[in-house]
């Protein structure tokens, strides 16, 4: 069977050339059928070598597996389709030994405890801060479908071991960003923050970036929030801006670990929704010449 891997990846693993100047620690595999939720903000439905900013390249699974040997975890990214769990079940069961990590869509209980055979982390994505905006940019599934799948992975999983992606700019309020991070955390569950990114062709082409002040104060907030330190409720926001954190958070900032990608152990996807120009994640810890212009980016 074919799968795809990341650029990133694919070099890694010696299967392609390409120069790079960051190679992913986690190696990202996708499987090989057409996504179906066409999502506003996504192209994977227009073109299954694309997700996000990444290109993907397709091999046949035999020809990937004996290269996994030193890899530190797979990440399978898993498209909306009607036989995904039986292509994931496939994937699964001829890799060998490795830390696995999945993104999936909503599965049922059964189904995700099968699945918790193989692999020890799982990702289900709101990417939406609001019901609102799920119903409006989402498709595929619904919203309670997603938090039900999320309260079920945890019972599978366990507290923590279960992530949802939420995407900043895509119409939510700072204030509804953060609610919706210490919704996720208060249930067991971490928030990993990505930025949105204008893609041709999709729904939400022509919508800017969201500022990078935004993106910056979404970090600290989130780093607050899943490291028990502030409460959203205990923020203040001002027409919905976060205005202050609650608390005293000038020696924290200077924390490099808070831009750093967040998801699973040794998450980085270099270049995910990041231009070299401007990186809203780092997929290491930033330099002191970047974190001097991160803290002027707030």
């Amino acid at each position: 069977m074919k799968v795809f891997l990341s650029s990133g990846s694919a070099t890694r693993l010696g299967l392609l050339e390409q120069k790079t100047d960051v190679l992913p620690q986690t190696i990202y595999m996708m499987t090989n059928e057409k996504c179906d939720s066409a999502c506003a903000f996504c192209p994977q439905s227009l073109s299954k070598e694309k997700l996000s900013r990444v290109a993907w390249h397709l091999f046949e699974l035999e020809e990937v597996v004996p290269t996994l040997k030193d890899v530190e975890r797979v990440c399978i990214q898993a498209t909306s389709h009607p036989h995904v769990y039986e292509e994931l079940i496939s994937i699964l069961s001829s890799l060998p030994p490795v830390e696995i990590s999945l993104s999936i869509t909503p599965m049922t209980k059964a189904q995700m405890r099968n699945l918790s055979r193989w692999a020890d982390r799982v990702s289900i994505n709101l990417d939406c801060a609001t019901e609102r905006l799920f119903s409006e940019i989402k498709g595929g599934c619904l919203w309670q479908e997603v938090w039900q799948s999320l309260v079920d992975a945890v019972s599978i999983f366990g507290e923590y071991g279960v992530y949802s992606h939420l995407i900043v700019g895509l119409g939510e309020t700072e204030e509804e960003m953060a609610t919706c991070m210490q919704n996720l955390y208060d249930k067991g569950m971490l928030p990993s923050l990505f930025a949105f990114t204008p893609l041709k062709h999709t729904t939400l082409e022509k919508r800017e970036k969201p500022p990078i002040a935004t993106y910056r104060r979404m970090q600290m907030a989130r780093y607050l929030i899943a490291n028990n330190l502030a409460r959203a409720e205990g923020m203040r926001f001002s027409k919905g801006k976060l205005a202050d954190y609650g608390m005293d958070v000038t020696r924290i900032r200077e924390n490099p670990v808070i831009y750093v990608t967040t998801g699973c152990p040794s998450c980085d996807r270099p270049y995910y929704t990041e231009t070299v120009r401007q990186p809203y994640n780092f997929p290491r810890e930033p330099t002191e010449e970047e974190m001097r212009k991160i803290l002027n980016e707030f």
